[in-house]
């Protein structure tokens, strides 16, 4: 799985590959900055899904038209 890092004095993201059976570390460094692990999550719901299942996901619970 991929995770994000950022440098909290530059602002700038880097992103590592990790094994979710392994160990997780709270920051990395990367030419001598730290960076901490940026928490967030994003989920994808392919738009055929809906069309392969039967599901309806012409409006999503926020309003949106598709889910993205």
């Amino acid at each position: 799985m991929i995770y994000r890092y950022e440098n909290e004095e530059t602002k700038e993201v880097v992103e590592r590959e990790f094994s979710m059976h392994g160990d997780i570390p709270a920051k990395v460094e990367v030419d001598g900055k730290e960076y901490l692990r940026k928490w967030g999550s994003t989920f994808h719901i392919p738009f055929q899904w809906g069309q392969e299942t039967g599901i309806n996901f012409k409006k999503s619970p926020s309003g949106k038209k598709h889910f993205y």
